[in-house]
């Protein structure tokens, strides 16, 4: 699942909307986001996504999940003990979410590609692991983009 179908699947619940309404209220032909959730327009334009944005209430940046730079050290600040609760919470749970934990290697995977970042599998996956005792953590059925872009940029990106 692609950054962008994963921020307006999560703003359009929390605004409790329909991506029909989305549709409409952006002023956008029917099916241009429905296009977006299925993968089928890989390449969005620039004014379909900012005409989005505009109506969920973010701006591209966000919908795209990038951090505001004002952001990064409030999240690097409680990241890592976040990380480390998360970790030891997992660790007493007895809870498993199959899409939660597949979608955290694909997003994961995601942030690599979008550095240019090659690693193998042993050394990503405690990163996965951890997003994904961070997301389920946090009680929500998607992956929290924030902290994944955190953990794997601070922790794998440029160390190779």
């Amino acid at each position: 699942m692609s950054i962008l179908k994963e921020q307006i699947q999560q703003r359009l619940k929390e605004k409790r909307m329909s991506v029909n309404a989305l549709e409409v209220a952006a002023s956008l032909p029917k099916g241009t986001i429905q296009n977006i959730m299925r993968g089928k327009s890989k390449n969005p334009r620039v004014a379909n996504i900012e005409a989005i944005a505009k109506q969920l209430g973010c701006s591209v940046s966000e919908l795209l999940g990038h951090v505001p730079v004002e952001d990064v050290s409030n999240l690097q600040a409680g990241a890592i003990s976040a990380a480390e609760e998360a970790k030891k919470a997992l660790v007493k749970s007895t809870e498993w979410n199959t899409n939660l934990y597949i979608e955290c290697v694909k997003i994961g995977a995601e942030i690599c590609e979008k550095h240019n970042f090659k690693t193998d599998k042993e050394t990503l996956i405690p990163h996965i692991d951890n997003i994904y005792a961070y997301s389920l953590k946090s009680g929500n059925s998607f992956v929290d983009v924030r902290f994944a872009e955190w953990e794997i940029e601070n922790n794998l990106v440029g160390k190779e």
